[in-house]
């Protein structure tokens, strides 16, 4: 049988604390089996727009490994590789609900984005800053839009 989300609570289900908050969504799932029993579980939601900055970091982090490739080992392209080992583990760490992830996502490619104009302007131009720089924008953006949010009411017990 598929669980059933329920609004209320479901007959045989103890009462739960559900929150609702700006940086994930938590549901209550009651699960009733054909032997009259009852299952109670918390699954937890990710906002969408987390959903979207954590995938821009892992885009990132795979982009700025990749320049390795494409420029071999010098000095800068190696700083970038470090910030992509960095940023994928942001966009993994963003696809938990630690609102501690939103202020690292928006503080480290604000670090990340500065050094890249910088090392576009003064040190090889090239389309991978582009990106990133654009990237960075769109990741800190979101992140700051999503930690100034007003929480939402707790949801009752």
């Amino acid at each position: 049988m598929k669980p059933v989300v329920f609004r209320r609570l479901h007959r045989g289900c103890r009462r739960i604390k559900v929150s609702a908050s700006t940086y994930y969504r938590e549901t209550l799932i009651c699960t009733e089996f054909e032997s009259g029993q009852i299952g109670v579980q918390m699954q937890t939601v990710l906002p969408p727009a987390r959903r979207f900055a954590a995938g821009l970091m892992l885009l990132s982090g795979v982009t700025h490994i990749a320049q390795l490739a494409v420029y071999k080992g010098h000095a800068d392209v190696i700083g970038a590789a470090m910030f992509g080992v960095l940023y994928l583990l942001l966009g993994a760490y963003l696809l938990t609900p630690k609102r501690a992830a939103l202020w690292l996502a928006s503080i480290f490619p604000l670090i990340g984005g500065s050094l890249g104009i910088l090392r576009f302007l003064t040190v090889r131009p090239n389309p991978f800053s582009v990106l990133h720089v654009v990237i960075d924008v769109a990741v800190i953006s979101t992140c700051v839009w999503l930690l100034t949010r007003r929480e939402a009411a707790p949801m009752p017990a």
